[in-house]
């Protein structure tokens, strides 16, 4: 069964090519929220490396931070996680678009995936030849 989904854009910066700006899309039933951040092209390979081989064990988990140094940058956060002893697993989302009040916006939220479902999304991310104007879509499912 389809849980939620997530859509990552990248747009390459014109003066420096190790450069990006990813537009992260997610959704989960009939929510959506993007977030957006600049960092290098394989910023993302690192997390998909961990995915592939997750979980080894039941407290096992595979972390992804972005802005989180940057002071006015919007911060994502995923953590694929075992939500009990038996290994079920999902995906942790928290977003925070660092505004202050009445702009401020934060959302967290999970996405219930199988470890099969992370394993080809590390697969996927891992694999990612990020160029300008590329995207990688990836689909949570539980069976």
């Amino acid at each position: 069964m389809l849980q939620g989904n997530i859509l990552i854009r990248a747009s390459l910066d014109e003066y420096d090519y190790d450069w990006c700006e990813f537009e992260v899309t997610i959704t989960k039933g009939r929510s959506e929220t993007q977030v957006h951040f600049g960092s290098a092209i394989g910023t993302w390979k690192e997390f998909g490396l961990a995915l592939q081989s997750y979980p080894s064990k039941a407290t096992d988990y595979v972390l992804f931070e972005s802005g989180i140094g940057g002071l006015y940058e919007e911060k994502l956060i995923l953590k694929a996680y075992c939500y009990d002893t038996i290994g079920h697993t999902a995906l942790t989302v928290n977003i925070d678009h660092k505004k202050e009040p009445p702009d401020d916006f934060r959302i967290h939220f999970s996405v219930l995936a199988e470890a099969a479902s992370l394993n080809h999304l590390g697969r996927l991310l891992a694999n990612w030849e990020v160029k300008n104007n590329s995207e990688l879509y990836w689909q949570a499912y539980t069976s």
